[in-house]
């Protein structure tokens, strides 16, 4: 894969001379970034971005994924980083990079393989980084849930709270099996509860229900 090397600080030589010596990656340049980068990069027609967002906004850093991936939906990018901060870090997990990388001794060698994760279709994780990532999925499931239980709170007394929390779960589109593990239930208790969903709902079949829950979220 040909690839660029972008940043608006100054180019480090390690990643630099990493990059070069892999067989199957070609560096084709490294260049500083500025509002006409991303043009550029589609210009050389680089199959990948190994971009040093430090001193970049975040926003300006999701505008410019958007507009790569707009004019180039495979268009591989990777976000190189020294932010220690957790609510920054979090911001670029969630644009459409294909991974991010940690700024350190090891980021010459991680640059290297997530361009051959991503080649592999997979989303490459600095390690030190991935329980930020699963304890911040962890409160946007909780924060759906709780939102999901208002809003059927109110439309629907009826539902017990269990209820209410195999509900969200049948939304999600989870088979009886996978509700009970995650509740921590019998699955015979979650069969029942289920069919009393049905029964207070006056809803027959799990296609119907499932349309009916997302239903009730997307109105106020």
């Amino acid at each position: 894969m040909q690839i660029i090397y972008l940043s608006k600080e100054e180019f480090i030589p390690e990643i630099e001379e990493g990059l070069r010596a892999q067989s199957d990656i070609i560096l084709v340049g490294s260049l500083h970034y500025n509002k006409d980068a991303g043009e550029l990069a589609i210009m050389l027609g680089v199959g990948g971005v190994i971009w040093d967002v430090d001193g970049v906004p975040a926003e300006e850093v999701d505008f410019l994924i958007k507009y790569l991936k707009g004019r180039k939906p495979d268009m591989a990018v990777v976000l190189v980083t020294a932010c220690t901060d957790d609510t920054t870090l979090y911001q670029l997990l969630c644009t459409e990079a294909d991974s991010l990388i940690i700024k350190d001794e090891q980021a010459p060698v991680e640059a290297a393989r997530a361009i051959r994760s991503i080649q592999s279709e997979c989303y490459y994780l600095s390690a030190e980084k991935i329980p930020l990532f699963l304890t911040r999925l962890d409160e946007l499931e909780n924060m759906n849930r709780n939102i999901f239980h208002q809003k059927l709170g109110k439309k629907h007394p009826e539902l017990s709270r269990k209820e209410a929390e195999i509900a969200y779960y049948l939304m999600r589109g989870y088979k009886n099996p996978a509700i009970a593990r995650k509740l921590n239930m019998n699955p015979t208790t979650v069969k029942v509860h289920v069919s009393h969903i049905y029964n207070k709902l006056s809803i027959k079949g799990r296609k119907n229900l499932t349309s009916f829950l997302k239903k009730t979220q997307n109105t106020h």
